[in-house]
């Protein structure tokens, strides 16, 4: 018989706790930390999949709602979560391995919310997770104090437009339907405290920076974790905010330009391949802005399309930083980069595909030419750092574990129903 949703909650709560609990006590024993967090993973994927089409309520109010594209994302996320530690568990500290289970955690709320307050618990649950990952990293303290107090500023803006949400109340951010001027204002600073949390320009500048300097593991996560659902969360608040009304749906389609244009511009003249993927990161906020915009203005949301797109582009993110360690990793980049850039038959193709038919089909042919333009934009920065590799260089660095990493990103670029069945 399956868990009750209230009591799956108390059920994947309980994992945390323990497996957090084992991986303090296990403090010499990587390994064995590792496979805990990677128990509470699976475990986590398993019981996200038997919830699907429930809700978790409290005296009428809806908390979170785990619906099948919700779910679709969070198990193919956590996937490649278990992926990536994997790969990286040498590089697992007796602080990392404890933080692991509440970053997962935190994902869960921020990506499952429909309620403003438990998007505030996801997001400062793992602002303070991802926070301690760097802190546990010899000089990271930078990147560490700048994504911290980053998170902290867009709670408080997140925050401050729930309040006025919940002074008309409003008790969820999305289908705000009415367009009195607190609602407006407190879309506002829900917008912009997401904004801040993704990197979309003009409230970029950390991003990269982070990017560049963090730990390899933790920026990993926090790429996985925490930005990907964020994301997603951003793209429903915009998609589905019929308050928003045209004039600010064309200011943020400005912004999503300047962002897609910034991030890819930027991309294309650095020389480190961390900044360069810190400045995608940047591009990446604009599309999904766009694609929000384009959903408001017609009336249409395809949620696939900007799971499709998140999904790639982070999973092949993750990948790609995960492999740029040092010499002996670098193998993995290449087939992340060419998803990442959008060849067939990666994962990237699919997504870019995608979005691009998405804008012509519902009417906004100028959104999909922007969108095309700068695709190949990204795709030109990354071509010209695969042809800085040597030949000897990308055959190093596979294991199992990345075999199957490129093999789930060549799946879903081949078959890319297989989300529908997860979710």
């Amino acid at each position: 018989m399956l868990l009750e949703p209230e009591l799956s909650l108390i059920t994947l709560t309980l994992i945390v706790l323990v497996c957090s609990l084992v991986s303090a006590l296990l403090r010499s024993r990587k390994l064995v930390a590792a496979l805990s967090s990677l128990v509470a993973l699976m475990l986590t994927a398993v019981l996200l999949i038997t919830q699907k089409g429930k809700t978790i309520t409290v005296d009428g109010l809806p908390l979170l709602s785990f619906d099948k594209h919700s779910i679709a994302m969070l198990v193919l996320l956590l996937i490649s979560s278990s992926l990536i530690i994997a790969l990286l568990w040498r590089e697992i500290d007796n602080v990392v391995t404890p933080l692991i289970p509440w970053t997962m955690y935190a994902s869960i709320m921020i990506a499952l919310s429909i309620n403003p307050a438990i998007l505030i618990l996801g997001l400062e649950l793992g602002a303070l997770s991802i926070t301690g990952t760097y802190l546990s990293h010899k000089g990271s303290e930078e990147s560490a104090v700048k994504y911290f107090f980053t998170s902290i500023l867009a709670g408080a803006l997140i925050i401050a437009g729930t309040a006025l949400l919940i002074s008309n109340h409003v008790y969820s951010f999305t289908g705000i339907s009415t367009a009195t001027p607190s609602l407006i204002f407190g879309l506002t600073f829900l917008i912009t405290g997401l904004a801040l949390e993704v990197g979309l320009a003009p409230f970029h500048p950390w991003l990269p920076d982070v990017a560049a300097n963090a730990p390899v593991l933790g920026i990993t996560l926090a790429i996985l974790l925490v930005d990907a659902p964020t994301l997603y969360v951003f793209f429903r608040l915009i998609s589905a905010a019929k308050a928003m009304g045209q004039i600010l749906a064309w200011i943020l389609a400005i912004l999503a330009a300047a962002s897609m244009a910034i991030g890819e511009f930027s991309a294309l003249v650095q020389t480190s391949i961390r900044r360069m993927l810190g400045f995608s990161m940047v591009s990446d906020a604009g599309y999904t802005l766009l694609l929000g915009v384009a959903c408001a203005l017609s009336g249409i949301v395809s949620f696939n399309v900007v799971i499709y797109f998140i999904t790639s582009s982070n999973m092949a993110l993750a990948l790609a930083l995960a492999s740029a360690r040092d010499k002996e990793t670098i193998g993995p980049i290449v087939p992340a980069l060419l998803s990442l850039m959008g060849l067939p038959p990666f994962y990237g193709f699919t997504a870019k595909l995608s979005v691009i038919t998405f804008f012509a089909r519902i009417g906004y042919p100028w959104m999909a030419v922007i969108a095309s333009f700068f695709f190949l934009v990204a795709a030109a920065y990354v071509m010209r750092y695969l042809m800085t590799l040597s030949r000897d260089s990308v055959l190093k660095g596979y294991n199992i574990f990345s075999l199957i990493y490129v093999t789930i990103l060549l799946l879903l670029g081949l078959y890319p129903g297989i989300i529908n069945l997860v979710g």
